[in-house]
């Protein structure tokens, strides 16, 4: 996978905002926990040093694996002690990706609002086994 930076992640660099920015590729450090190597960045203008992993959500997350399978828990209807104690966590820090996991899905949501000026709806009636009892389903048409 090819990975190129649009901007600095430095935010006292000129090209922090702007897009197109001039870099340079500055060798690649390992994460052990996802057994990859990720290459680095250098910005000419600032001399800045990042990565692909700075510009994304769980930047500087030690156990950014164990994201995925706390929220498939926490959905499943698991506590967060029981989700600690199935993935080898401690409840602090369990709870510490619980609240970001928050965080996270108020972003989703946010990003995933309806904004329609009109909804239609439609009615369609149906039978269950029998004549006597009738169903009714209310789908919204776009």
């Amino acid at each position: 996978m090819s990975f190129r930076p649009l901007h600095c992640s430095n935010t006292d660099c000129p090209f922090h905002q702007s897009v197109g920015g001039t870099f340079i590729k500055k060798g690649f450090f390992k994460v052990r926990r996802l057994n990859q190597y990720i290459r680095r960045f250098e910005c000419k203008q600032c001399h800045c040093t990042f990565s692909s992993r700075s510009f994304k959500p769980d930047f500087r997350h030690k156990k950014m694996d164990l994201n995925k399978p706390l929220q498939q828990l926490l959905t499943e209807g698991n506590s967060i002690r029981a989700s600690a104690r199935i993935l080898n966590m401690t409840y602090k820090n369990t709870y510490k990706k619980f609240l970001w996991l928050i965080k996270q899905a108020k972003v989703t949501r946010e990003r995933l609002i309806f904004s329609a000026r009109k909804i239609y709806f439609d009615e369609m009636e149906t039978i269950h086994h029998t004549k006597c009892k009738p169903l009714f389903n209310c789908c919204r048409c776009e």
